[in-house]
């Protein structure tokens, strides 16, 4: 089995009130395509995924960019 333990992502994080959601997406494309590439099985995440106001409106999105 192929896993892929990652940590901390902080998606919705800003920086000095500086939206990261490109760099963000930048990361997330990049770690699909590195699940692709290597036939990962499990995608472990320990730590923070996200920030609790960011979550109602962009996992969804995050969700359905990974079909």
């Amino acid at each position: 089995m192929r896993i892929l333990h990652t940590s901390d992502w902080h998606l919705g994080r800003q920086l000095h009130r500086v939206p990261l959601l490109a760099e963000q997406r930048a990361f997330l494309e990049h770690l699909l395509g590195t699940v692709r590439q290597e036939r990962v099985q499990v995608v472990a995440v320990a730590g923070d995924v996200s920030r609790p106001r960011w979550c109602a409106g962009g996992f969804p999105r995050a969700r359905s960019a990974a079909s």
